[in-house]
């Protein structure tokens, strides 16, 4: 467990508990961690809030990004996106409410879960590039809610994402 390094960062009301809040131009962000060098499965997960998408300034906004490595973002047209090096697979998001994301990557398959359910499914291969210089940004130039931030170095089950996003009888199926 680590503490991030914030700028700019407050506390907002995530649901019933805390969560980082995070204002224009703020970051949340980890120092580089031998440990959060994951090159086989991995999953990474997290609640997100998101006010409006990102104006023209900047392409996308990021979370969870070990850069060229694994990352989350939200793009200028609501798309959620999980990234493993340069492969991503992509799901519509709102704005306005709180959402559990979730994406695991098992070797051969990115998974990218919006809410406990399983909203896509791509074939990715090959393993997870190594060897960031920069650390993990959690939040990085964004107007944003985020909490409950996970990285593990192994896929998780669905059942274990369904429940990090407090649902039951989620759908855990690629079709």
């Amino acid at each position: 467990r680590y503490d991030a390094d914030g700028s700019t960062a407050t506390q907002l009301m995530g649901g019933r508990s805390r969560a980082a809040g995070v204002l224009a131009s703020g970051r949340l962000s980890l120092g580089e961690k031998p440990m959060l060098e994951i090159s086989q499965q991995i999953t990474f997960e997290t609640w997100l809030y998101l006010q409006w998408f990102p104006l023209q300034y900047a392409p996308a906004f990021w979370f969870v990004n070990n850069r060229d490595q694994y990352g989350i973002s939200v793009d200028r047209d609501g798309k959620l996106r999980c990234h493993i090096g340069n492969q991503t697979a992509d799901v519509s998001f709102t704005r306005e409410t709180w959402h559990h994301v979730a994406c695991v990557y098992d070797g051969s398959r990115l998974k990218v879960y919006l809410d406990g359910q399983i909203a896509k499914c791509s074939d990715v291969s090959g393993l997870i590039p190594t060897g960031g210089t920069q650390g993990t940004k959690l939040v990085d130039d964004t107007i944003a809610g985020i909490d409950d931030i996970r990285i593990y170095a192994r896929a998780l089950p669905a059942t274990d994402i369904c429940s990090h996003a407090n649902k039951t009888g989620c759908n855990s199926a690629c079709e």
